[in-house]
């Protein structure tokens, strides 16, 4: 049997989904991360300043909101 290819692109092709948290650090900050997320792991957080700015802080996951 012939091996048939399927460009990303087509309707028929699987859809990587992104699976982001958004948690609360101990340090109290909110963001999102870019990978799922457990209570307790160290992780990398995007949020935004007072100016609406992108900014990113690491610390250890207190609580998973979403």
């Amino acid at each position: 049997m012939p091996i048939q290819y399927i460009h990303a692109s087509h309707p028929g092709a699987a859809k990587k989904e992104t699976t982001m948290s958004t948690v609360l650090l101990t340090s109290g900050t909110v963001g999102t991360t870019t990978t799922p997320a457990e209570v307790g792991e160290i992780v990398t957080v995007t949020l935004q300043d007072e100016n609406g700015m992108p900014i990113t802080e690491t610390g250890v996951v207190e609580e998973v909101l979403e």
